[in-house]
């Protein structure tokens, strides 16, 4: 008897972004894919951050070429699901519907999962809804947090569609760091698009600077545009502290733990967060996090107690006013540390397994997954 089928639909590294980092993190898992028989088609456009965000006729083409090699492995793999990172608004709405479209005219199962919000910017119009509905039409759609799945799909009426919600994972095993009492290293780590906040960082920074002389503050990432690193430079002179705001550049996996030991605070001052990979990697090496996101991933961490949360679109001296806090609030601070990383070190992988528990159910199969491990 032919094992049951998985066709990964997939964005996957190169680039480096969370979304392809927990498709990866799915595809290669053995919890996750024990017993089942795995193909995979890569819904890669760009290789690089630099073009992930443009469009260019090359792409339409790659999106043609994908559409008759996903038509090819339905018919040819015959798979009993298909679990499929899809972009349910904008204009890629139209590319993966079509492709959501041929998939359940082969009668696999769709598996979507949402990676970032964007929903409730979609005009709640009759119209809207009645499309969404039917594409939606039997299909298991899984959300990064309860307040997303809340927000952006229960207000579309898919009555007709099963709804989650599963929390991110990281493969990330750093040394927990005590919290030390001197705060001398501030971390930003993120791919460095504008809309991060860490040029504001720099500006909060410059704030506070005087009254701590001996912090310094790290930006790392890896950047979508050549021009990021001058501008970094250039900002970081015109504050006049260019020699205590420190570019790092983009840090390799195996890199990473020692960047964040290095730290005392992790700041992602974003102008909105849905659920970032990297505050799963600074709180499991204990290190304190202020971010935003709390719209999105309230339900997972609590303000003041696992995190100290910015408000969305958070200003230059909100930024300044959380991390001084967090720089004179030593006990605080050792507390939300400990706080994180155990609510952390609960969460991590748990989206993993009830991701395989939904494989199983879309197959009938009716015996637990540590059976299979």
């Amino acid at each position: 008897m032919r094992k049951p089928s998985i066709l990964y639909l997939v964005h996957l590294p190169p680039p480096i972004h969370g979304a392809s980092e927990m498709s990866r993190m799915v595809v290669d898992s053995d919890i996750v894919n024990a017993g089942f028989e795995k193909k995979v088609i890569q819904l890669n456009f760009s290789n690089s951050l630099k073009d992930l965000q443009r469009f260019t006729v090359l792409k339409i083409f790659k999106a043609v070429g994908i559409f008759f090699q996903l038509g090819y492995a339905l018919a040819a793999f015959r798979p009993t699901i298909v679990y499929f990172t899809m972009i349910p608004f904008g204009p890629l709405l139209f590319r993966d519907g079509i492709y959501l479209l041929l998939i359940r005219l082969f009668g696999a199962k769709p598996v979507i999962h949402l990676h970032r919000p964007g929903l409730d910017s979609v005009s709640p119009s009759r119209l809207n809804r009645f499309i969404y509905q039917n594409l939606f039409h039997n299909c298991r759609i899984i959300h990064l947090s309860s307040l997303l799945v809340e927000r952006e799909l229960i207000p579309l009426g898919l009555s007709r569609s099963n709804l989650f919600s599963f929390p991110n994972t990281v493969d990330f095993n750093p040394t927990f760091s005590p919290v030390r009492e001197k705060v001398t290293s501030i971390l930003f780590f993120s791919n460095l698009y504008p809309h991060k906040g860490f040029f504001n960082l720099m500006k909060a920074f410059a704030i506070i600077a005087d009254q701590y002389p001996e912090m310094t503050l790290t930006i790392a990432g890896y950047s979508p545009d050549p021009t990021i690193p001058s501008r970094i430079r250039e900002l970081a002179e015109s504050l006049h502290l260019q020699h205590r705001i420190i570019y790092l550049g983009g840090v390799e996996k195996a890199q990473r733990a020692a960047v964040y030991a290095n730290a005392d605070i992790f700041v992602l001052p974003s102008e909105s967060e849905y659920f970032p990979l990297v505050i799963l990697e600074a709180m499991l090496a204990g290190v304190p996090v202020i971010c935003t996101g709390a719209e999105n991933i309230g339900c997972y961490f609590k303000d003041t107690v696992d995190l100290f949360f910015l408000s969305s679109h958070p200003s230059v001296g909100e930024i300044a006013d959380k991390l001084q806090y967090a720089i004179d609030n030593y006990l605080q601070r050792i507390d939300m540390a400990n706080s994180a990383y155990s609510q952390t070190s609960k969460m991590n992988g748990e989206g993993l397994k009830q991701l395989r528990t939904l494989f199983m159910e879309c197959c009938s199969l009716n015996y637990l997954p540590s059976q299979d491990l």
